[in-house]
């Protein structure tokens, strides 16, 4: 091909020929590698452009050439030059180009694109990627369809969209980077060099997106991409291997989020054929075996065989042996090791494992300086193990060594990492010193906002907030134990329900910042009424585990982004609110003073039961009574334990089993009453009657006066449980809790004073109530007493000339009855109820259409709202694994703005409710027309108490599972 451009006879033969010759270099360059042919391409490429006169049509595609050569030899060599010359000899062929129409212009767009992009990825330069999008944009406007560099494009615009997330954190273009590069794989066809390119780009993308917003529909996609790009990859180089490395990571991630075996058991099988693969030298070796040994250790916890655990000691001491000192993670090498070790210590109680442990813990700490963020967690590893061998050996030494070390792990802990907090928290308590327990708690409840952040959906919120409760009732407990009374309260209150508070904020009045910061307040407003909106939006569709989508489809969810994004404009504005004078604290965590209920409102004190025991002195668990006008005292339950409360909710859902799902025609009986009845019986001995007995509330004190009211807020497992009907059923005459006490429920303390303190709490003589009955609710069973309880509630509205709406059957579908909640201070719901196990904001009220859900009453605004009865089943049980959430459909009803609300506990009978509800409005409408009800109160919790009454003497007190269910929640 040399001879042949020397004998070329005329200019433009050899100009041909020059540019073959150069194509020729380059791709056997591409071939072999050899540098001597890379720089003899950029020779010919350059000598071309020189024989070429200005103003020759063939001028631009030499100087393409010549950029594509020295792309190649940036690539190969990594010199900046190379990149620079590039850009400039693309940017002087589009010079030489029409502005409109010359077919080579897309494509050298494209390319340029590309080497922008380089630049950027090499300098950081963010002018760089700023003119890559709008070379890119530029390129698909004048781009046709049809031209072959379409998925080119895509891609490219894709990876630069990426880019532009990453630095301005923009969710648009990360959703934008998935859409483009999903277009570029689905016009890629399968022999297409470029297609492997475009499923490894895109599992990275998602499983970024995955990782940011938790969303398993976008981890299945990354998975889905993964089995493509495995499929494609014919025979494995060390690119392939960095592309399975990326793939296992989808496969592992899905196990961590849904625990599905086969998913881990796909990992360690990834890992183990790229661990024979990969030579020892290979520098990415130590963290390939460290992280096979995390993933056998995890299937070891699984399933307990001991092959796994020598399996992950043998890897984790691999990457320790491969892996040099200086290596970045070689402290988090010797930290899998040190586990693995311990829990082989453990199981055989060899001693040499702690002891190689204790050794491994002391090498890594050796190697991080105090500034360095993981030094507090290994501080807190060696504390432990120490603590481990002070145990077996008794060595006083190391119990000062192990204290010290948690000492310090706590001062190096900084306030903007409060994650380290958490996690120092279970081994930096051995002293019995308060004030290190209430530093560290101190800084676990200020890491709440960002745990269960209001940008997620409700569902994510549930389970971040699920994984705190127990650690913020153990705080409670050992301030308690403390004597700082008043911290416990704020604790309890900031540490639970916290999705309720963050939904009750949403509403939150601010007259304040309205005079003095108007347009601020405006915007924040706007902010809260959208979120209001949006956070029942959010929630994410039912994803199979199992179902792959096809690769080329475009999976978003807007509504989520949408909320996300409020989210975040929600943080900004309480951040420049915060920034005013006087507006410091403004939504922050309220402090005791602030959490009194107002004495003049309250009706009674309020009583918290904490289901945990001090860290200190291992006390039993108690009660706080908090009294109106802020006195605080604190009562012990010796014969109450964590353990203990767990087997009476065990008891308890016994007792009640699937019959709590439905409303019934008859008046059955709950299989097993007997236990039910020992249910009740610890409820009043371990729990009620110590309470009772500090309160003074005896029958003699009582006797012959309007009895006193209690609003129960319990913890834990005591959250689903009738402590309303506690009491001794087997004695004639025994004590029982109603014979002393009329009693109310409140899920936080913020949720009562927004009830007693609100303009709209004040009490109105009646309604008017809206009344939705469902007697034939299709696919549920019949209800033909919900029909006699409408006929008799809208006879005494009417005598009593109060305005009633009444929707019977398909009258009450959920649209309509959500158009006009709001319209009705009083609602009452007679019909089927739902408790969804699974995602507790879709328990739901069943209308003749459908399911009206807690999802769909979070987006209810009902500002007037007062009362309401939910004559239906199980409205007042919350999920079993958010107990401290109260996840229930009563709390929903306080949530979107009712003061007071009855609701039940478990099912009841269709013959029982009418004589409740008749009782009960008719006790209502008495205390009402007398003026015997306070401020701050409704009246709800005496006449429901009266009407409980009545149904008790028609039904006997022994048959308390008839009666007990109905309980009042809010004032």
């Amino acid at each position: 091909m040399r001879r042949a451009v020397e004998c070329a006879p005329e200019l433009d033969l050899k100009l041909t020929r020059l540019n073959f010759l150069g194509r020729f270099l380059r791709a056997r360059f591409e071939r072999l590698s050899r540098s001597e042919d890379l720089e003899s391409a950029l020779s010919v490429t350059a000598r071309a452009v020189q024989l070429t006169s200005d103003g020759h049509p063939d001028q631009p595609m030499w100087l393409n050439n010549i950029a594509a050569v020295l792309r190649a030899r940036y690539e190969h060599h990594g010199q900046i030059i190379d990149l620079e010359k590039g850009i400039s000899s693309y940017y002087e062929a589009m010079k030489l180009m029409p502005e409109e129409g010359h077919p080579q212009m897309p494509t050298l767009l494209i390319k340029l694109g590309g080497l922008l992009t380089s630049r950027y990825e090499r300098l950081g330069e963010l002018h760089d990627i700023e003119t890559t999008m709008t070379v890119l944009n530029r390129a698909r406007e004048i781009i046709p369809d049809d031209h072959p560099d379409v998925p080119t494009l895509l891609y490219n615009t894709g990876i630069t969209l990426y880019s532009c997330y990453q630095r301005s954190g923009d969710i648009n273009d990360l959703e934008s980077a998935v859409v483009t590069q999903k277009g570029a794989l689905a016009l890629y066809t399968d022999n297409s060099p470029n297609k492997l390119m475009t499923l490894d780009s895109l599992v990275r993308i998602l499983l970024y997106k995955h990782q940011l917003f938790g969303e398993l529909e976008t981890l299945n996609d990354a998975i889905c991409m993964s089995l493509a790009a495995i499929k494609l990859s014919a025979e494995l180089n060390l690119e392939d291997l960095s592309r399975l490395i990326r793939h296992r990571s989808a496969f592992h991630r899905r196990f961590q989020c849904l625990g599905n075996l086969t998913d881990l058991e796909v990992s360690i099988s990834i890992y183990h054929r790229v661990a024979i693969l990969m030579s020892d030298d290979h520098p990415d070796k130590p963290s390939l075996m460290r992280t096979l040994g995390d993933d056998l250790y995890s299937h070891y916890e699984l399933t307990r065989d001991l092959d796994d655990l020598e399996g992950t000691i043998a890897a984790q001491s691999r990457a320790v042996e491969l892996s040099l000192d200086s290596h970045p993670d070689k402290p988090t090498m010797l930290d899998s090791l040190v586990n693995a070790l311990l829990m082989r210590y453990d199981d055989s109680g060899m001693s040499d494992d702690l002891e190689r442990a204790i050794s491994l813990a002391s090498r890594a700490l050796d190697t991080l300086p105090d500034n360095d963020e993981k030094k507090p967690a290994f501080l807190s590893i060696l504390g432990s193990l120490l603590h481990l061998r002070h145990q077996r050996l008794g060595n006083p030494e190391d119990i000062q060594n192990a204290i010290s070390m948690q000492h310090r792990a706590v001062d190096l802990t900084t306030g903007s990492d409060k994650a380290l907090a958490v996690s120092n928290l279970s081994d930096s308590l051995w002293t019995n010193n308060p004030e290190t327990h209430i530093l560290v708690f101190t800084r676990v409840l200020d890491f709440l906002p960002e745990r269960v952040w209001l940008g997620y959906n409700v569902i994510q919120r549930y389970k971040e907030s699920a994984k705190l409760h127990d650690l913020i009732k153990t705080a409670v407990a050992t301030v308690i134990e403390c004597g700082k009374l008043e911290l416990a309260v704020e604790w309890l209150e900031e540490g639970r329900a916290l999705v309720w508070s963050q939904i009750l904020s949403l509403r939150a009045p601010f007259d304040d910042l309205s005079q003095q910061q108007p347009d601020l307040a405006y915007r924040f407003r706007e902010v809260l009424d959208q979120l209001r909106d949006s956070a029942h939006r959010s929630l994410l569709p039912d994803v199979a585990t199992g179902t792959l989508k096809d690769p080329g489809q475009i999976v978003t969810n807007t509504a989520a982004d949408h909320h996300r994004q409020l989210a975040i404009t929600h943080e900004s504005l309480l951040s420049d609110i915060r920034a005013c004078a006087g507006f410091e604290d403004f939504m922050r965590p309220k402090k005791f003073a602030a959490l009194i209920p107002p004495p003049h409102t309250s009706s009674g004190p309020v009583v918290f039961i904490n289901v945990a025991v001090s860290m200190i002195y291992d006390q039993a668990c108690s009660a706080l009574i908090l009294f109106p006008g802020g006195l605080i005292n604190s009562v012990a339950l010796p014969e109450l334990s964590p353990e203990r409360a767990d087997r009476l909710r065990s008891l308890w859902t016994t007792c009640i089993q699937r019959k709590v799902r439905e409303r019934h025609t008859a008046r059955v009986g709950l299989r097993g009453s007997s236990e039910l009845g020992s249910l009740l019986e610890h409820l009043w001995t371990w729990i009620v009657e110590p309470i009772l007995r500090e309160l003074k509330f005896t029958a003699n004190s009582v006797d012959g006066n309007a009895l006193p009211h209690i609003t129960w807020c319990p913890t834990g497992p005591l959250t689903q449980l009738p402590l309303h009907a506690a009491g001794l059923y087997e004695e004639e005459c025994g004590p029982r809790v109603f014979n002393f006490v009329v009693s109310s429920y409140i899920p936080s303390l913020s949720a009562l004073l927004r009830c007693q303190q609100l303009p709209n709490a004040q009490v109105s003589a009646s309604g008017p109530v809206l009344v939705v009955t469902q007697p034939h609710t299709p696919g549920l069973p019949a209800l033909p007493g919900t029909l006699t309880e409408g006929i008799r509630l809208h006879k005494r509205m009417s005598e009593l000339q109060i305005p009633c709406t009444i929707l019977n059957d398909d009258q009450a579908t959920t649209e309509y009855v959500g158009a006009i909640l709001s319209q009705h201070p009083w609602i009452h719901l007679a019909c089927h109820g739902s408790q969804h196990l699974g995602d507790p904001t879709q328990s739901a009220f069943a209308l003749f259409d459908g399911p009206l859900s807690l999802s769909d009453l979070m987006g209810t605004v009902a500002d007037n709202a007062e009362l309401a009865f939910l004559s239906a089943c199980q409205t007042a049980v919350g999920d079993y694994q958010f107990p401290e959430e109260s996840a229930h459909l009563a709390a929903g009803m306080l949530a979107v703005g009712f003061k007071g609300v009855v609701a039940t506990m478990w099912s009841i009978g269709d013959k029982d409710a009418p004589i409740v509800v008749e009782e009960y409005y008719e006790r209502l409408l008495e205390l009402r027309r007398t003026g015997a009800i306070k401020k701050g109160s409704t009246g709800a919790a005496y006449a429901l108490h009266e009407a409980v009454r009545c149904l008790r003497n028609e039904v006997g007190v022994e048959n308390f599972e008839q009666w007990a269910p109905f309980a009042h929640f809010g004032v």
